[in-house]
């Protein structure tokens, strides 16, 4: 047989070439990509992506800053919070008006760039954890329902802060990829609000019933994936929000209201339920609200007058324990000060406030008085008068704040 192996030497050589040039190209993908971060398919692996998510929106519910951030978020609370709903009610004051000279919302002049500011961390700064968060969870064959139903809750949790400031705001079309999204009516952005918590109860009650108590893989720092305390929050955020429309839409309230107190699992009646930034998931947050206040460090933050005044006028015991009200410190700041510089420096401060004192989404106290709201306008709140859900609101209030109620009841001042 004759051999031409001048042929057979050249397939040999371009079959060696075919199997370098596809080892070559193996070796390229694999040098391309970089061996201490996760491909697409392992971050889906034991909730990695869950872990960066679900605490990044809850952090910017109130905003609360973990130990490892910067003060991005201190200066949001300061804006959005602390300079604006909390002294315009009387809460807190500047210490001094000093930024633009006093020409700031304390004094109803209103900064584009701080309405701005309140806007990004109200909105955008919550639906961009919560967009990733629902791709995460709500695709593929095996959907995680509910770690998403918690998403949804701290996501209307947040939100309606923001509705309630702005109006009409972006809601039901964020996240379908287009670049620009129309704005809803606040009546829309409302019942949507009702229908999500709706949902994420209904989710969360059938997690319950099947045997299961936490939700696995959640890195949450509210409740550590406790599905009752979520559903008890839900529960008690519904409640809030039907008292807010109570005077919008009457019968929309008294049937959210209802459905809230009615559900098995109820609402936040204790103080182990209540809902709060402090410490979980293996994190650790930084009170905004310190950093503010505290001498040491922004030194911007005083007793309000308005509640100086209520609180002074009921010789309400409380007073001792949120302010340095003595015989030195008896005076405080009402908001809407010119510059002043060092003339109110020693007015009264915050006591038991430390870096990570929790920051509070919402406690049984104030459950109770939407329950006593709620029978005043005639609702079922399970049979109970206004008077007894209001006085157990202040009892529960007193024993929040570690004071013994006395006979602050039958105070007749």
């Amino acid at each position: 047989m004759n051999l031409n192996f001048k042929h057979i030497a050249g397939a040999v050589l371009a079959s060696g070439c075919l199997m370098a040039l596809s080892s070559c190209m193996y070796d390229f993908t694999d040098i391309n990509r970089n061996p201490l971060y996760p491909d697409k398919e392992q971050e889906l692996l034991d909730g990695v992506l869950n872990s960066a998510y679900l605490p990044n929106l809850e952090k910017h519910v109130i905003p609360v800053a973990l130990k490892s951030d910067n003060t991005d978020l201190v200066n949001a609370y300061q804006i959005s919070v602390n300079l604006a709903g909390d002294s315009w009610i009387g809460y807190h004051s500047p210490r001094d008006n000093y930024w633009d000279e006093g020409v700031n919302s304390t004094a109803y002049f209103f900064k584009d760039n701080w309405n701005n500011l309140t806007f990004k961390f109200a909105i955008t700064n919550i639906f961009v954890p919560w967009i990733q968060l629902r791709n995460i969870n709500m695709t593929g064959e095996n959907p995680n329902k509910e770690i998403f139903a918690l998403a949804q809750i701290c996501k209307v949790m947040g939100v309606h802060r923001a509705t309630d400031m702005f109006g009409p705001i972006p809601y039901s079309q964020v996240g379908s990829g287009s670049f620009t999204v129309e704005y809803d009516s606040q009546e829309e952005v409302y019942r949507s609000f009702f229908r999500e918590l709706e949902e994420a109860i209904s989710i969360l009650s059938d997690f319950v019933e099947k045997g299961n108590t936490h939700v696995p893989k959640a890195s949450d720092i509210v409740h550590e994936g406790d599905a009752k305390k979520w559903i008890r929050l839900a529960n008690s955020l519904m409640l809030r929000l039907a008292i807010r429309v109570r005077y919008a839409d009457e019968q929309l309230a008294r049937t959210y209201a209802e459905k809230a107190v009615n559900n098995s699992y109820g609402t936040i009646d204790t103080s182990d339920d209540e809902a709060k930034m402090q410490q979980g998931a293996g994190l650790q947050i930084k009170n905004p609200l310190y950093q503010i206040a505290d001498k040491d460090q922004y030194n911007d933050s005083r007793m309000g007058a308005t509640l100086h005044c209520y609180l002074k006028g009921y010789d309400d015991p409380r007073c001792a324990v949120w302010f340095s009200a003595t015989a030195s410190r008896s005076k405080a700041i009402r908001a809407g000060m010119p510059v002043t510089k060092t003339e109110y420096d020693n007015q009264a401060t915050f006591l038991k406030l430390v870096e990570d004192t929790p920051v509070y989404w919402m406690r049984a106290s104030e459950v109770c008085f939407l329950k006593a709201e709620a029978v005043l306008a005639g609702f079922d709140m399970g049979g109970k008068t206004a008077k007894s859900y209001y006085e157990a609101g202040i009892t529960m209030s007193f024993e929040e704040c570690g004071v013994a109620l006395g006979s602050y009841l039958s105070n007749k001042k």
